[in-house]
């Protein structure tokens, strides 16, 4: 059976990331998959904050990854952005895919463990918060709870003003799963969708209030993947006690973030629900 590590919204933490590397040479495995959230928190309000991003996985992120990549050839990196990575930066990630360093995941379907594939998915239903490249409309006839008093996304590696009406206007979640669910098969994919699927242990709040995915969900049931790999809610786990659910038969995952502390789950891909670990 082959083996993987997986982490969620480390944040940009050079330590969590450090210890990552570290567990994942010790525990043997074949790949590692970072599901979103991967670079610095960008300081509110700040018209430098994707610069500073830039800046970090210019002088960090991908020197790390070249590091490990270049000392353990047969272990693959498979990454891709969460709702606090400015998108403007894709640019540094795709290249690092070109120089053959690591796997982006977001809108792909690529090769993966046994046989099998691993899509993944960056974008979140819609949050109050300000950053917004990466939210989005659950589906039409959703609505966000609470409405973000200022939308901001980056263009021209600056933060930039939004109309919220361009947010609205953006695929649906629901429309880029059902693409996503398109190019593979998915009872054969690993996916790594940032946000949780709604109403599990896996998108509690600190209030108790569930506010994760309903389209992912109905994907979920609808397409039945083997596993599923999640992050966003940072404090699910401590609130329902669990890092891990079924949705119809796919067995689902959120360990957590590592921003303070590496977070990190090791499972065997024959066997998810009956190896998951934390490491």
């Amino acid at each position: 059976m082959s083996r993987l590590l997986f982490c969620t919204d480390i944040h940009g933490n050079n330590r969590s990331y450090a210890a990552f590397f570290d567990r994942a040479v010790g525990h043997g495995v074949q790949a590692v998959v970072f599901g979103g959230d991967i670079t610095v928190l960008p300081p509110r309000h700040n018209p430098g904050a994707v610069a500073l991003q830039r800046d970090w996985i210019s002088n960090f992120l991908g020197p790390a990854f070249r590091a490990f990549r270049r000392d353990h050839a047969g272990i693959q990196i498979y990454t891709m952005l969460g709702n606090d990575d400015w998108t403007w930066n894709l640019d540094l990630f795709h290249a690092l895919e070109r120089e053959g360093v690591c796997r982006l995941m977001h809108m792909k379907a690529q090769p993966f463990l046994d046989g099998l594939t691993i899509a993944g998915y960056s974008c979140v239903p819609m949050t109050p918060f300000f950053m917004k490249d990466l939210d989005r409309l659950d589906s039409n006839d959703w609505e966000p709870k609470t409405h973000p008093r200022r939308c901001c996304t980056s263009k021209d590696g600056k933060v930039t003003e939004t109309p919220y009406k361009e947010i609205r206007e953006r695929p649906t979640i629901e429309a880029d799963l059902a693409a996503l669910g398109a190019m593979s098969d998915p009872r054969k994919t690993v996916y790594v969708i940032h946000t949780p699927p709604a109403y599990t242990k896996l998108d509690v709040i600190h209030n108790g209030e569930h506010i994760g995915s309903p389209a992912l969900r109905a994907f979920l049931e609808a397409n039945e993947p083997p596993l599923a790999l999640h992050g966003h809610v940072h404090e699910s786990p401590e609130m329902t006690g669990a890092m891990h659910d079924l949705v119809g038969r796919t067995f689902c995952v959120n360990p957590g973030d590592s921003l303070h502390e590496l977070q990190a789950v090791l499972l065997d891909l024959g066997d998810p629900a009956g190896t998951l670990r934390r490491v």
